[in-house]
């Protein structure tokens, strides 16, 4: 559900251009370590991307409010499409690796932690977790418009890690607790 694209690959698609993703990632790796080999600084000062406010997940079936945390950011479900599972039950952190969390309410859930800012003006070295696996990820989030965010989960190695673009939710979305109250039990 949340980021359950971090547990597959996006498409068939996003595979084929992984290559191509590779090698400009590469050349642009390689460009910074000569500009910091050879002393020279960015001709102009880097501004730090805004990242805060609810966006959409890639399958548009929930919404997550990133906000400041501090200096860091981090992030929590503030709305899904299916607030209650097929028994009418709230959905639950049934999958966490902790035994005593898994009666937490997905919806409200924490899923984003301690993204700091990047010199480049990203957020990075970061976690996300997926309460559809109960794994977490290093995380990585890029905002490539002012209306989406790519998030990169990855394991290690950011560059085979699998990323997804997240659209701005629209302002009359609503919150967990009032799509709770209002949706019919099945």
């Amino acid at each position: 559900m949340i980021a359950s694209a971090l547990d597959r690959r996006n498409s068939a698609a996003s595979r084929a251009d992984s290559p191509h993703l590779f090698a400009r990632r590469l050349i642009g790796t390689l460009g910074a370590l000569v500009a910091a080999g050879t002393g020279t600084a960015p001709s102009h000062a880097i501004v730090l991307e805004d990242i805060t406010g609810v966006w959409l997940t890639d399958g548009n079936e929930a919404a997550i409010e990133i906000k400041s945390c501090g200096e860091q950011r981090c992030g929590r479900v503030a709305w899904m499409r299916d607030p209650v599972g097929d028994d009418g039950q709230v959905p639950t952190d049934r999958r966490n690796p902790d035994p005593s969390l898994r009666s937490r309410p997905i919806c409200g859930l924490t899923i984003i932690s301690g993204l700091k800012p990047q010199d480049d003006g990203s957020w990075g070295q970061g976690r996300v977790y997926n309460p559809d696996s109960g794994k977490t990820y290093d995380l990585e989030i890029r905002r490539t418009s002012p209306e989406i965010l790519r998030i990169t989960g990855y394991v290690g190695l950011k560059f085979l890690g699998q990323w997804m673009d997240w659209r701005r939710a629209p302002k009359d979305l609503g919150t967990c607790s009032k799509t709770m109250l209002q949706s019919p039990k099945r």
